[in-house]
């Protein structure tokens, strides 16, 4: 059974979710040396709970809160990279960042990111002096 869980809170899936993931190799002679993890587009479908979660998004009266950590439900940015833990069966698959693409009529299409992504943009905010 696949769980997502964005900040902590528990996505539903349906049960048709399929979320292949690609590694990327920095080397093809020792490929445990992984550079990054990341999924196509997934869908999560609406739900109560989803809705929720993701703040209503799909509501063109919805108002974007400012807030200086990317929360989830009404103050959901859609521009922030959310927090994201991907399992399978209680084992850590993945673990980095949701970015949520479009909304439509069958759910919310999103990527998922590995930590190191994250990392790395983490990096690309650190300026010197």
């Amino acid at each position: 059974m696949i769980r997502l869980f964005l900040e902590n809170k528990e996505v539903e899936l349906g049960e048709n979710f399929s979320c292949p993931i690609t590694r990327t190799f920095e080397n093809l002679e020792n490929p445990t040396q992984i550079i990054n993890s990341f999924s196509k587009t997934v869908t999560i479908p609406h739900t109560q709970k989803n809705d929720r979660i993701f703040g209503f998004l799909f509501n063109p009266d919805r108002l974007t809160a400012k807030e200086s950590t990317p929360l989830v439900g009404i103050f959901f940015n859609p521009y922030a990279k959310i927090s994201m833990r991907l399992e399978w069966n209680d084992s850590v698959l993945l673990t980095g960042y949701l970015k949520v693409l479009s909304v439509d009529s069958k759910g919310y299409n999103c990527s998922l990111n590995g930590e190191l992504g994250k990392v790395f943009q983490e990096l690309q905010k650190i300026t010197f002096d």
